[in-house]
């Protein structure tokens, strides 16, 4: 009986923080440098410091250059347990050179996946001890 409590407590604590998450959810805006030529998707951007926008509503991520959209892809968040130390671009070596796979926010928990759909919550089961 405990067990099940427990396991219904966990369920319903989970349910509560995804509806407050998703009721502030915002968009991501963060500069970053590309200290390499990388793909985006199939857009080749040249390094440089460039704005990067997530858009929460639609799931597209843009990489802006003074203003002007370059390229735009889908993404989506992943939430990681600790924050992480610095900005960090995340990339795979493919045929055709460097491919951008996702990007970290130093400082935040988020870490944005490219083309690739990711659960926006890990749900982990906790069984609480109920006296």
């Amino acid at each position: 009986m405990k067990k099940i409590l427990s396991t219904l407590l966990a369920l319903s604590m989970t349910s509560l923080l995804g509806i407050s998450i998703l009721a502030n959810d915002t968009d991501i805006k963060e500069h970053f440098d590309f200290t390499r030529d990388v793909l985006v998707g199939t857009t080749l951007v040249k390094k440089g410091r460039y704005l990067v926008k997530y858009d929460t509503t639609s799931r597209q991520m843009a990489v802006f250059d003074n203003g002007k959209m370059i390229v735009e892809v889908p993404a989506s968040v992943r939430m990681a347990e600790k924050a992480f130390e610095s900005d960090a671009l995340l990339t795979a070596d493919t045929g055709q050179g460097l491919k951008l796979t996702g990007l970290r926010l130093g400082g935040h928990h988020e870490e944005l996946i490219l083309g690739e759909t990711v659960s926006f919550f890990d749900f982990r089961f906790i069984d609480f001890q109920i006296p």
